[in-house]
């Protein structure tokens, strides 16, 4: 019965070190009294508890609060210190920030000086400067269920919370050493022991593609059009009625993937677009909506650097049709990186473009990136 127990004991702390496996390192949080943004202003870190509300990004105008379900602190032997335009951010090397320009979660560890991180709720800040410390220090970290985000720091940097692997993988840690115990008493039991981590180690990939196998049914499932059903007769065909959603999503999705794969699907892509930007209606709408309405979108600093005469109209949409479509261009690049809505909306994507950082607004449909408008926040005005 004992022999039992202790079997029982080695495979669970075999299985949690599976999971351990399943991601790179443990390292993941912020040193003591960084400041962590909480609906009445700011708290440190180390004094947040289970239940507590903090600030998380919407990745839109807004931010939202959501309280705290699972808290971490462990010990780290490397620094990395990153001024984020003045204010100085001590972390884990594998803590994960958002940067806006590349639309993904990138480690701190890959950031270099002059990359931009994103500030809550829209706002790309700069780099100053990254170091690296070797001090051990302990680090803190928590979990959210619904955004995996919160906010740290003078310029509300979005920041990823800890996964529960994380959490699991700490558990797995703290448990190596009444292993090794084990093992080193009961030799005989070790082959049983290892077969049943194996199984464990399997166990922990399928918890690890968990999450990602509900996001992808979750996908699929707003992906999923409506063609395939037979067509009703006696309904009148209505040519200029609004394409469902869902179909107009999936044909963007797959348009971006193709431009990924091809070099020249992209060149085709961008060249049906700069057709409709300089030959339609919509098209020139939307350089004179960017361009003439220059002091609520914050173009004049950009459009005299490029040399535009700002008193002259004709070459102020000159200038704007090359920065529009050169922005536009951009967009193309990040291919399948490009977060896109129901509709084939992409919503508040940064570009950096001549120094400036330039907040856009479009939709892709009928292989078209149709921009709808475009804007430099006043923050990011150089």
């Amino acid at each position: 019965m004992v022999r039992f127990f202790l079997l029982r004991a080695s495979a669970t702390y075999l299985f949690l070190l599976s999971v351990l496996c399943c991601v790179t390192s443990i390292p993941e949080g912020f040193v003591a009294d960084t400041l962590v943004r909480i609906p009445t202003g700011y708290a440190h870190i180390q004094d947040l508890s289970v239940g507590d509300k903090v600030l998380v990004s919407t990745f839109n105008e807004y931010v939202a609060s959501e309280a705290i379900t699972k808290i971490i602190s462990h010990e780290i032997e490397t620094i990395i210190r990153v001024n984020v335009d003045g204010d100085i951010i001590d972390m884990a090397e594998n803590q994960l920030f958002f940067v806006p320009l590349q639309q993904r979660w990138v480690p701190v560890s890959q950031i270099h000086e002059g990359m931009y991180l994103l500030s809550a709720p829209l706002r790309a800040v700069r780099v100053k400067s990254v170091s690296r410390i070797e001090q051990k220090t302990q680090v803190y970290a928590f979990s959210l269920n619904k955004h995996h985000n919160y906010l740290v720091g003078q310029h509300n940097i979005v920041v990823h919370n800890f996964g529960p692997m994380v959490f699991g993988a700490v558990q797995a840690a703290e448990g190596i050493t009444l292993l090794n115990v084990f093992l080193a008493a009961n030799p005989l039991v070790a082959p049983v022991t290892i077969a049943v981590g194996g199984a464990g180690l399997i166990g922990g990939l399928i918890w690890k593609a968990i999450g990602e196998i509900k996001e992808s049914k979750k996908s699929s499932k707003k992906d999923k059009s409506s063609g395939g059903q037979p067509e009703d007769p006696k309904k009148p065909k209505n040519n200029d009625a609004e394409p469902d959603p869902a179909t107009v999503r999936a044909a963007a999705i797959a348009l971006l993937k193709a431009i990924e794969e091809s070099r020249d699907k992209a060149i085709e892509v961008f060249n049906k677009t700069y057709e409709w930007i300089t030959t339609t209606e919509n098209g020139l709408q939307a350089i004179r909506h960017a361009f003439e309405n220059r002091p609520k979108h914050n173009f004049g600093p950009l459009l005299t650097r490029m040399g535009a005469n700002l008193a002259d109209k004709k070459d102020v949409l000159r200038v704007g049709t090359k920065i529009l479509a050169d922005v536009t261009q951009k967009l193309i690049a990040m291919g399948s990186k490009l977060p896109l809505k129901d509709d084939g909306v992409y919503y508040n994507i940064l570009v950096e473009y001549g120094g400036e950082i330039i907040t856009t607004r479009g939709r892709i449909i009928d292989g078209i990136f149709k921009m709808s408008t475009m804007f430099i926040q006043p923050q990011h005005v150089r």
